[in-house]
This record gives C-alpha cells, structure tokens and sequence, in this order.
C-alpha cells in the first residue's frame, strides 16, 4: 500500500511540475481576457464586473478563488493560471482514485499517467479558465455516486450532493451527473422503489442545475445592463420554453 502510494505521488509530483512551469511567460490569450476583467471587477467591487458594466458570472467559485490568489500576489498570468494548474493535478490524482476504486492500483497508476502526461490536459491546466475544476469536482462526483448509490455508503451519497452542486456551479455541463442515475434502471435486480428513487435523483440534479441559474438572477441584476436571463417559469412559453431557454443560453 505504500508503494502504492508512493508511485502515484512520483505521478502527481511530474504532473504538477508539467503544469507550473513557466506558467506565467505566455500573455493572456483568447477567453483567459475574461477572467482577468471579472477577476479585476471582484478586486475592486466585491461582484466580477466588467467593462460593459454587466457580471460575467460562468465558472462563478472559481473566479473568486483566482480573485484569491489575485489578492495575495497580484494580478497576472501566474495567479490567473495557478488554480487552472493546482485543480489539473487535483483532477489526475481523482482519476486515479476512481480507477483504483473500479479496478485496483494498476489501473488507478495508468489513469494517472495518462491524464498526468496528456498533452491537451496539461494545456487545459495552463489556462485560466474553470476547465479543470469542473473536470475534477465531477470525477469526484462520479466516485461519490458509486461509493454512496452503488456500494451503500451514506456519507458519499451525501457527498454527491454537494460535490454535484459544485460542479454545476463550475460549468453547466454538470447537469449531466443525472444520468449517473440511470445506471440502476437497467438492472433486473434492483427492486421498482429503488428504480423510482433513481428517477426521482436524476430530476433532483436537474432541479439544483435549474434552481442554481435562478439564483444567478439577483446577482445578474446588480450588473449596470439587463442580465442575461431567460424568462421566469410558468411565464409566455411555459416551463418547456424556459429550459430550452436556458440551454441556448448557457450551453450554446
């Protein structure tokens, strides 16, 4: 076991070094400019406001953890990009955590080397966008949902919850954690109540997806320009047109 351990660490410690270095010699390139006016926006007002006057609010948590940084060291492409970097090897290490957990330690050490080594995940860490913290908060959540749906242990269904939340809040492609609910469905041994509290999950994440973009709303409103929101439910085009709304809004 501590072997083990201590391979996957040497991993961890080559990932982590492919991602910091020289991680603030290349300037701010494409929507990383974003980052650093809402960045700049929470620095001086408490919300990320930028220039137009509107808050830009994709990959919320994460802005204001780079805001963190920002406020320590300064404002730059280092403190922009260090939490990119320190989620991507957050990220490798929960691979490989699950792969261990779905086929033991040679798995979990081959994960590990191949997210660790990947030339688009290394590039994905060097950028300073909320990419990597999704990608790890939602692996964290597909270990969860096994430990605690599969396997029968509360405290990780518990903690799928939380960790679901997380990751929707950093990028809306987190609504997709519903489907981890249908892996039951198709079972013949799993009773019809425990099939129907998995339906009953799947809408529960769709419902935390839907209400956390609602709660958005207030936050939006405080931007100097109409936010951009779909309508209320239940208003012209009904609950139907406000999802599809919400899709094209955030999703295309």
């Amino acid at each position: 076991m501590k072997r083990a351990a201590l391979i996957l660490l040497a991993i961890l410690a080559l990932a982590a070094w492919l991602r910091v270095r020289h991680l603030g010699e290349l300037g701010l390139v494409v929507d990383e400019g974003y980052q650093a006016l809402a960045v700049r926006g929470i620095l001086a007002h408490g919300v990320p406001k930028v220039d137009s006057g509107r808050l830009y609010t994709r990959g919320l948590p994460f802005l204001y953890v780079e805001a963190a940084v920002a406020k320590v060291r300064g404002l730059d492409e280092v403190a922009l990009r260090l939490p990119s970097a320190v989620f991507g090897v957050a990220a490798v290490a929960m691979a490989a955590v699950l792969a261990y957990t779905l086929g033991g330690w040679t798995v979990g050490w081959l994960t590990a080397l191949v997210m660790g080594l990947s030339v688009w995940e290394i590039e994905l860490s060097r950028y300073a966008r909320f990419y990597t913290a999704f990608q790890g908060l939602y692996l964290l959540a597909l270990w969860c949902f096994y430990r605690g749906f599969l396997e029968g242990r509360r405290p990780h269904r518990i903690g799928f919850w939380f960790t679901a939340v997380a990751a929707m809040a950093m990028h809306e492609l987190g609504v997709m954690l519903a489907t981890c609910f249908l892996i039951p469905l198709a079972s013949s041994t799993v009773s019809k109540a425990r099939k129907w509290a998995c339906v009953a999950g799947a809408g529960g994440v769709v419902a935390l997806w839907a209400l956390y973009f609602k709660l958005l709303a207030p936050l939006q409103a405080l931007g100097d320009t109409p936010p951009l929101l779909v309508e209320e439910p239940g208003g012209s085009g009904g609950v139907l047109a406000w999802f599809a709304g919400m899709l094209k809004t955030y999703l295309i």
